[in-house]
């Protein structure tokens, strides 16, 4: 079975950013992309309206987890107007672990990335990640 060009070019675009290139996540994104974390995504939760409240998103993330962030590809479904991520991220914060399964969700249109919607599927433990950070932030 032959694997959708969706997949191929999003391929392309997780190898870029892993090497700290963002330029083919520029052109992919539409200008008006919606991304909408899920509500256990902590400080980074909620909807975040065109490029460039996408993009502060995605540093404010940077900052939060200090760098350390990875996610691990399991499995990766597109049709031409949708492409499903389904992952594994880790990172490690102050000495505090996290590990969360995610779909990530996008919607397609022209050849653009116009939405996004992150699903935790560890909820709880994306949602205890974030409280103990506040926890330490609180004292």
């Amino acid at each position: 079975m032959t694997e959708h060009p969706n997949v191929q070019r999003w391929r392309a675009v997780r190898e870029a950013l892993a090497n700290g290139d963002i330029a083919p996540m520029l052109v992919l994104f539409d200008p008006n992309v919606v991304c909408t974390n899920d509500d256990a995504a902590g400080p980074l939760a909620g909807t975040h309206e065109g490029f460039d409240a996408v993009l502060e998103m995605l540093g404010r993330g940077m900052e939060l987890y200090e760098g350390s962030l990875t996610q691990e590809v399991d499995a990766t479904l597109a049709s031409d107007d949708y492409l499903v991520e389904v992952m594994t991220e880790r990172a490690r914060v102050r000495g505090h672990d996290f590990e969360n399964r995610a779909v990530y969700l996008y919607r397609l249109r022209d050849d653009k990335v116009v939405e996004v919607v992150t699903l935790d599927r560890d909820r709880s433990a994306a949602a205890g990640f974030w409280s103990a950070l506040e926890a330490d932030d609180s004292t």
